[in-house]
Protein backbone atom coordinates (compact mmCIF):
# COMPACT_ATOMS: atom_id res chain seq x y z
CA UNK A 1 0.00 0.00 0.00
CA UNK A 2 1.41 3.09 -0.93
CA UNK A 3 0.48 5.95 1.23
CA UNK A 4 2.06 9.23 0.74
CA UNK A 5 2.93 11.74 3.56
CA UNK A 6 1.55 15.17 3.77
CA UNK A 7 3.30 18.35 2.64
CA UNK A 8 5.94 19.44 4.25
CA UNK A 9 6.84 23.31 4.05
CA UNK A 10 10.63 23.78 3.75
CA UNK A 11 12.88 24.96 6.09
CA UNK A 12 16.08 26.32 5.52
CA UNK A 13 18.56 25.18 8.44
CA UNK A 14 22.22 25.87 9.50
CA UNK A 15 23.69 25.93 12.87
CA UNK A 16 23.04 28.84 15.07
CA UNK A 17 20.93 31.66 14.43
CA UNK A 18 20.35 33.43 11.01
CA UNK A 19 22.71 36.34 12.59
CA UNK A 20 25.18 34.01 13.48
CA UNK A 21 25.34 32.32 10.18
CA UNK A 22 25.81 35.91 8.49
CA UNK A 23 28.59 36.76 10.38
CA UNK A 24 31.15 33.82 9.72
CA UNK A 25 33.26 34.14 7.15
CA UNK A 26 33.31 32.41 4.18
CA UNK A 27 36.19 32.08 1.10
CA UNK A 28 34.59 34.46 -1.28
CA UNK A 29 38.24 35.06 -2.54
CA UNK A 30 38.92 31.35 -3.81
CA UNK A 31 35.50 30.83 -5.66
CA UNK A 32 36.19 33.44 -8.36
CA UNK A 33 39.40 32.23 -8.98
CA UNK A 34 38.31 28.78 -8.96
CA UNK A 35 35.51 29.79 -11.83
CA UNK A 36 38.17 31.56 -13.34
CA UNK A 37 40.22 28.61 -13.75
CA UNK A 38 37.68 26.23 -15.05
CA UNK A 39 36.42 28.42 -17.45
CA UNK A 40 40.14 28.65 -18.59
CA UNK A 41 40.62 25.34 -19.45
CA UNK A 42 36.82 24.69 -20.46
CA UNK A 43 38.38 26.90 -23.40
CA UNK A 44 41.41 24.98 -23.57
CA UNK A 45 39.73 22.14 -23.90
CA UNK A 46 41.18 20.68 -21.04
CA UNK A 47 39.17 18.40 -17.90
CA UNK A 48 39.80 18.14 -14.32
CA UNK A 49 40.51 14.47 -12.62
CA UNK A 50 41.51 14.09 -9.65
CA UNK A 51 44.47 11.47 -8.59
CA UNK A 52 46.01 9.67 -5.63
CA UNK A 53 49.39 9.84 -5.54
CA UNK A 54 51.99 8.28 -2.85
CA UNK A 55 55.54 8.70 -1.72
CA UNK A 56 57.16 6.54 -4.55
CA UNK A 57 54.86 8.51 -7.29
CA UNK A 58 56.40 11.64 -6.08
CA UNK A 59 59.75 10.45 -5.97
CA UNK A 60 59.53 9.31 -9.78
CA UNK A 61 58.22 12.73 -10.70
CA UNK A 62 61.68 14.14 -8.89
CA UNK A 63 64.21 11.91 -10.19
CA UNK A 64 63.01 12.15 -13.04
CA UNK A 65 62.83 15.49 -13.20
CA UNK A 66 59.05 16.40 -13.87
CA UNK A 67 59.01 17.86 -10.35
CA UNK A 68 61.19 20.13 -8.79
CA UNK A 69 62.32 18.87 -4.95
CA UNK A 70 60.97 22.01 -3.79
CA UNK A 71 57.94 21.46 -4.67
CA UNK A 72 57.35 17.88 -3.59
CA UNK A 73 55.21 18.88 -0.64
CA UNK A 74 52.79 20.99 -2.70
CA UNK A 75 49.38 19.15 -4.52
CA UNK A 76 48.97 21.31 -7.08
CA UNK A 77 52.32 21.50 -8.13
CA UNK A 78 52.55 17.22 -8.35
CA UNK A 79 49.05 17.98 -9.86
CA UNK A 80 50.68 20.04 -12.80
CA UNK A 81 53.79 17.65 -12.93
CA UNK A 82 51.84 14.65 -13.71
CA UNK A 83 49.80 16.26 -16.15
CA UNK A 84 52.44 17.25 -18.18
CA UNK A 85 54.65 13.61 -17.99
CA UNK A 86 51.04 12.35 -19.19
CA UNK A 87 50.67 14.69 -22.00
CA UNK A 88 54.20 14.11 -22.93
CA UNK A 89 53.74 10.55 -23.14
CA UNK A 90 50.69 10.73 -25.09
CA UNK A 91 52.14 13.30 -27.56
CA UNK A 92 55.00 10.87 -27.86
CA UNK A 93 52.65 8.04 -28.50
CA UNK A 94 50.88 9.41 -31.21
CA UNK A 95 53.93 11.21 -32.84
CA UNK A 96 52.73 14.88 -32.44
Amino acid sequence: MNKRSPALPFVRWWPGSEADHASRPHPRGAFPQARRRYRRREREGRKVAPTEYDALTVSYLVETLWLPAADADDPSKIAEATFRLISASARQYFGY
